[in-house]
């Protein structure tokens, strides 16, 4: 495989790296750049100071996939890699939607033009409406749990198989 620079190159050993989903110290990254590099045709030494800004722009991405287990420590996130369920969207969108519902009915009385009975009455709506998404919010984590205890179920059917088959 042949790379247009070092710092491609430093991308590169670092994704491959970092693909194993544990934590990596920084120094523990750097080292296995420099060690991997020795395998390809560089251009010129590859430096620490190469290494570090290719670390810098992966690992400090608002977009990255990887994130700072402590510091100086990292990963891969793999739920940021896979799709949402349908859910988790679900749910993102309803406690979207509390939000701007509550700031709705954020009510000054001098503001309203509204007598207190009127009030009453709009804060009262307001707090059933705040329950109707509260409900449709854990209905869709009940969902989300449901979906992942299946998933777990059919991880571990799936190994039990192959266990089984390996004996035949």
């Amino acid at each position: 495989m042949k790379f247009s620079s070092n710092t491609e190159l430093a991308r590169h050993l670092i994704q491959k790296f970092m693909s194993d989903g544990e934590v990596h110290s920084k120094s523990d990254i750097i080292d296995y750049v420099f060690s991997e590099s020795k395998k390809y045709e560089l251009r010129g030494d590859m430096t620490l100071s190469i290494v570090s800004n290719a670390i810098q722009k992966m690992l400090y991405n608002d977009k990255t996939p990887y994130i700072a287990v402590r510091r100086g420590e990292y990963k891969l996130n793999n739920s940021l890699l896979r799709e949402p369920t349908p859910y988790e969207k679900a749910y993102k969108i309803l406690e979207n939607a509390r939000e701007r519902l509550r700031s709705c009915f954020v009510i000054t009385l001098s503001d309203s033009g509204l007598d207190v009975d009127a009030l009453k009455s709009v804060i009262q709506r307001a707090n059933k409406i705040d329950k109707l998404l509260d409900d449709a919010i854990q209905e869709a984590e009940k969902g989300q749990q449901e979906m992942g205890e299946q998933e777990t179920k059919e991880t571990e059917q799936q190994e039990l198989e192959g266990g089984m088959q390996m004996k035949l």
